[in-house]
Formats: C-alpha cells, sequence, structure tokens
C-alpha cells in the first residue's frame, strides 16, 4: 500500500470537503425545489439533473434566489 504523502494527503481532503459542500448544496436545492414548486424528491432531483449547465451551478442559483427573498425578521438562517 502507498504511503500518502502530506501533500496528497492536502489533495484528498481538499477534493473530500467541496465533494461535501457540493453534495450539501444539492440536498438544499432539492428542499427549496421541494417547498416553492410542490415537487416530491425524484421531481426535484430531476429538476437539477435535467437544468442547463450543471447541478452545482443551478444550486448556487437556488440558493442565490433564496437569500435574496429571505428577511432577516422572517428566516433565522438568513445571513
Amino acid at each position: 500500500m502507498d504511503e500518502m504523502t502530506p501533500h496528497s494527503a492536502e489533495r484528498t481532503a481538499t477534493r473530500l470537503a467541496r465533494a461535501l459542500a457540493q453534495r450539501g448544496a444539492r440536498a438544499e436545492a432539492v428542499g427549496v425545489l421541494r417547498a416553492w414548486n410542490g415537487y416530491d424528491t425524484p421531481q426535484a432531483q430531476d429538476h437539477l439533473h435535467d437544468c442547463p449547465g450543471d447541478q452545482e451551478t443551478e444550486a448556487a442559483r437556488i440558493a442565490e434566489a433564496v437569500n435574496a427573498a429571505a428577511h432577516s425578521q422572517d428566516d433565522p438562517d438568513w445571513e
């Protein structure tokens, strides 16, 4: 088995962190689509798969729309 160097360990950790962030963004976008459009989970996932561009771009667009519509008094997660 190959030993992991500090550099390869850092690259692996960075890839893992990026993958987890993207997965979280997609899950959040699915939740938003379910709430806003009345989709079930498979429909929301299909929307992300069928959108122009990639899933991460669509998830970021949805998050931006949510943040733009949020009001600090109404939404405890608003930043």
